[in-house]
């Protein structure tokens, strides 16, 4: 199981949050982003962000599960710009 949390000024984030296939469906994932967003939060990040592919169903059900909603279209594009896929990219609501 393997996290990153990437910070810039007021924002943090997940590029990669990995979960070991035998240990799935445990509550880990859920476990570990929202750690993340408790580790990001104390450090007074106002936004928290997570890259899901967007054919991650599972990936995609566990982070929305834990506060992750979408972001605009528009910020989409711009955040998708020089990635090497086009990710969903999600914010924590808090």
């Amino acid at each position: 199981m393997t996290a990153e949390l990437s910070l810039v000024p007021y924002d943090g984030s997940c590029a990669a949050l990995v979960i070991d296939p035998a240990l799935r469906r445990t509550g880990l994932g859920k476990g570990l982003a929202l750690r993340l967003v408790a580790v990001a939060r104390a450090l007074g990040l106002a936004n928290v962000f997570l890259r899901i592919h967007t054919n991650n169903d599972v990936g995609i059900g566990c982070y929305a599960s834990v506060g992750f909603a979408p972001v605009s279209a528009e910020e989409q594009m711009a955040f998708n710009v020089g990635q090497p896929a086009a990710y969903l990219w999600t914010r924590h609501q808090s």
